[in-house]
């Protein structure tokens, strides 16, 4: 009974005397000694009593020193008469109990932390000693959880081991891109390989966000890449925005395949491409073809329209292949050839003249390549759809015409660097004569290096910036000094 009021009531309430009833259930357990308790007030004189009492023994507790600190001999002392009578070899061994603490050091908690981390949770929790069990008084049993748990902290401060550098994560590289300059950065041309992840599943420890020399020069590479995207190089050539997208193979496209394309359309792709400077560009589109590179579906005449952000561009008709002469079987397995003609038509000339040059305005835009849909439906049995190696296997040409591969390449001719969400964010500034340059670079990099940073930028985060501006200053003005100086930025990181 007195282990259950000192688990109820606070330990300097317990003195105080009121009138209890108690009993047992009848399927109690024999491991739980206080069975179910109500406690009945005497009155409301004995309520208040108990209140008063409670609240003066609380405000006493409160003002007396904290006990001293326990020591090893002490605290064997309290496991030998609690703890060893279940915790001992003979016990241990037969499998009663998980651990034996005879053999325990108590002057060396740390060589043992694991087991007495364990403790510490059971003690916790006042687990240990088991209910019905001798139990030391409530502050000796306090004093010695904390001296435990000083032990161990103290043991586990003394050798922290040594920190690894960390780098950021690949997602957290991109969005940082994202965040401070407005870029998407594309992981088809960033070419980062993939994280490594620690025992535990997780991506981002410290243990394995580890560089290399070549994880290095890809950071570099793309910290290059992304600054003159954002800055908007005019220097930049043909092949520095190019870019392939192409569908799965076994892709039906007789539907609309995306909400960037129009409705009432079929087949095609809906690709976002970021185009890093005002000028030309070109974009050139190959379809489908079957197993024996005949391209599908040229039976019939299809339009193939190239829009960009929904506006038409060009309209090209396909198919219609059978005005060059006489077609091979329907379903051809490379035994029965067509007219040299059609030949050359399904199997070379009916994309050939699939080819674009367009004017673009610098930034991300959606490029889309479609099919107008069919307005009548196929009569008689419809054919079943294939999948696996019988579609990509398969003989017969005459289905819907499909696209299989788009290439975007530029910029061909420069007009200018645009006006795109990246330079609006970067340049915060603009100097209106030369001697407001350097003001206005400082200013930039001060402001980008406190959100790249995630802290106040110091003079020698600016100054390091502020070196590399000089050095692209030199060649293409404010605009390439601050092109170097980001690229110092995101090649660390």
């Amino acid at each position: 009974m007195d282990y259950c009021w000192r688990q109820w009531l606070p330990g300097p309430c317990t003195a105080v005397v009121v009138s209890l009833q108690w009993w047992r259930a009848r399927a109690g357990s024999e491991s739980d000694p206080c069975g179910r308790l109500i406690v009945k007030y005497a009155g409301p004189l004995a309520v208040a009593s108990m209140g008063l009492a409670c609240g003066v023994a609380v405000l006493q507790a409160a003002g007396q020193p904290v006990p001293s600190a326990m020591s090893a001999e002490t605290s064997r002392e309290l496991l030998t008469r609690y703890c060893l009578t279940c915790h001992n070899d003979v016990l241990a061994e037969r499998g009663t109990v998980p651990a034996t603490f005879e053999h325990l050091d108590l002057t060396n908690v740390r060589a043992d932390a694991e087991v007495w981390e364990r403790v510490v949770r059971k003690l916790r929790l006042g687990m240990m000693p088991p209910v019905g069990r001798p139990r030391p008084e409530q502050a000796t049993y306090d004093r010695f959880v904390a001296w435990l748990e000083a032990e161990l902290d103290q043991g586990a401060s003394s050798d922290p081991g040594r920190p690894a550098v960390r780098r950021l994560t690949e997602a957290e590289y991109i969005n940082a891109v994202d965040s401070l300059l407005a870029v998407e950065a594309d992981q088809r041309w960033l070419l980062f390989p993939a994280d490594d992840v620690d025992e535990q599943g997780f991506a981002t420890s410290g243990d394995v966000l580890s560089i290399s020399p070549a994880l290095f020069e890809r950071y570099l590479a793309a910290a290059n890449r992304i600054s003159r995207l954002a800055v908007g190089d005019p220097t930049v050539g043909p092949g520095f925005a190019a870019a392939s997208y192409e569908t799965p193979r076994l892709l039906y496209q007789d539907d609309r395949m995306s909400e960037g394309l129009p409705f009432g359309s079929r087949g095609g792709m809906a690709v976002r491409h970021y185009f890093p400077v005002d000028g030309e560009y070109e974009i050139t589109i190959r379809l489908r073809r079957m197993i024996y590179d005949y391209i599908v579906g040229m039976r019939e005449p299809q339009q193939l329209d190239v829009r960009l952000d929904d506006v038409l561009l060009e309209r090209f008709t396909v198919g219609d292949a059978e005005r060059h002469g006489y077609p091979s079987a329907y379903t051809f397995f490379g035994t029965i050839r067509g007219d040299p003609d059609w030949e050359e038509y399904v199997s070379k000339g009916a994309d050939a003249h699939l080819n674009l040059r367009f004017q673009a305005a610098a930034g991300l835009h959606t490029v889309g390549i479609v099919f107008a849909d069919a307005r009548t439906e196929a009569t008689g049995v419809l054919e079943r759809r294939l999948s696996g190696f019988s579609l990509s296997g398969r003989g017969f040409y005459h289905d819907n015409a499909a696209v299989a591969r788009v290439d975007i390449v530029g910029p061909h001719s420069v007009t200018g660097p645009g006006d795109t969400p990246s330079r609006r964010q970067l340049f915060s500034c603009r100097p209106e004569v030369l001697s407001d340059e350097e003001p206005c670079a400082r200013q930039i990099l001060s402001g980008l290096a406190r959100r790249a940073y995630r802290r106040p930028a110091t003079n020698d985060d600016v100054e390091t910036l502020m070196r590399f501006y000089e050095r692209g200053k030199a060649d293409r003005g404010l605009e390439g000094g601050i092109q170097k100086a980001v690229e110092r930025l995101l090649g660390s990181p």
